[in-house]
């Protein structure tokens, strides 16, 4: 009896485009932002292959701008400059996803004064985020912290992800410095890993 071949289709959305690299600033929300539409698979620009899996597909479950927050359904970041950064007990924007065919909801929290970092977060959505205001994101009793990436001077994110399972993994390309990679759609198996 012959090995079965083994294959895996993929589908990519790479090197999507900064809406803002001026500044810091911008670069952070631009990554904030391209992450969320990302996930909603509502991202333009890049160059894309395969088709995605609809089950990979989140839903807005609400956000903060910084001035109107709620756990809604109200997608608040319209563009990269809806996003504020400030730290907790301060106005900051932080956004709330949910992928239903995983069974997870996302957190994606701009919760520091510091432009460059933020703050990504899961939990199941059987004990899903709640509360949150424009001073402070959503808490769930078995959120995890997934990570915080500190953005520097990105330019692009890409996107690669499995068309059978839904798994998909994201990575944001810093100028003259190494690539960083991390998967987002299925938390329990979350990992970074840095290589050249």
């Amino acid at each position: 009896m012959a090995i079965p071949a083994l294959s895996r289709n993929y589908w990519t959305r790479a090197n999507q485009p900064f809406a803002g690299n001026l500044t810091l600033l911008a670069l952070a929300q631009s990554a904030l932002f391209l992450l969320k539409t990302s996930l909603l698979n509502t991202a333009l620009g890049g160059a894309t292959s395969g088709a995605r899996v609809a089950g990979s597909i989140w839903t807005v479950l609400g956000s903060s701008d910084g001035t109107t927050a709620g756990i809604d359904a109200v997608d608040r970041w319209a563009a990269h400059t809806n996003i504020v950064f400030a730290n907790n007990g301060t106005a900051h924007s932080w956004w709330l996803g949910r992928c239903a065919a995983l069974g997870y909801d996302i957190l994606i929290d701009a919760n520091s004064a510091t432009p460059s970092s933020f703050r990504v977060a899961f939990t199941p959505s059987t004990t899903p985020f709640t509360g949150g205001s424009t001073l402070s994101g959503p808490t769930s009793l078995e959120e995890i912290t997934a990570g915080a990436l500190t953005v520097g001077a990105a330019v692009t994110v890409s996107l690669l992800g499995d068309t059978v399972t839904g798994n998909t993994n994201y990575g944001a390309r810093k100028k003259s410095l190494p690539q960083l990679v991390g998967r987002y759609a299925r938390p329990v198996s979350w990992r970074k890993e840095l290589f050249q």
